[in-house]
């Protein structure tokens, strides 16, 4: 006859083990469990890593709406402007951004118009909205004064309040692609060649 196997009967040392490890599996659940409410705080850290990337970039400088009285484009005011036709407006333009009207929107310009008239609608109903382009090469026009609209310079999104006077210019123009280099101290805000002073 063969021999049943003994079975030993677990030792306080296995026990212990035993606990631990059903601790640390109920630990890891918690954890997890903790970390599914946290997309909101990822999202802000997100949103601080974007602002942190548009520091030191040059920006357009924002008009006051009380100094766009005074404004006049080719001897007109802008509510002479925003009341004309878009034919009318075009001939107003120098010759290149004429040129590149006259041949009609690119897909992407006329996407982005669009888009913007869109945006118009839901402020007047007082909700917000965060316009944002890769269209550089977009002329501004008279309808898209009072906007602010965030212009990929190739790294972030530089935002730009759009005045009377920037009618006619490209968005390119005033989203600028490279910061301004500082060289102070040797070791601060230096460069490779600079970290060190000569002993001479």
């Amino acid at each position: 006859m063969s021999k049943k196997p003994e079975t030993k009967a677990p030792s306080k040392a296995e026990e212990k083990a035993g606990a631990k490890a059903a601790a640390k599996a109920a630990g890891k659940a918690a954890e997890k469990a903790a970390e599914k409410p946290a997309a909101p705080a990822a999202a802000a850290k997100e949103e601080e890593g974007a602002e942190a990337g548009r520091k030191g970039w040059l920006t357009a400088a924002v008009v006051p709406q009380e100094e766009w009285k005074g404004f006049k484009y080719r001897g007109f005011t802008f509510e002479d402007i925003s009341k004309m036709s878009m034919e009318e407006f075009i001939k107003l333009l120098p010759a290149r951004q004429r040129r590149s009207l006259m041949r009609g929107l690119k897909p992407e310009h006329r996407k982005f118009l669009e888009k913007i008239r869109r945006a118009r609608k839901l402020m007047a109903e007082g909700k917000k909205v965060n316009l944002k382009t890769h269209t550089r090469d977009m002329i501004i026009l008279p309808e898209m004064v009072g906007l602010t609209i965030a212009v990929y310079n190739g790294i972030t999104y530089l935002p730009i309040t759009i005045s009377p006077w920037h009618i006619g210019h490209y968005l390119g123009e005033f989203a600028i692609t490279s910061k301004i280099v500082q060289h102070g101290e040797p070791g601060l805000k230096a460069t490779r060649s600079t970290l060190h002073i000569a002993s001479k």
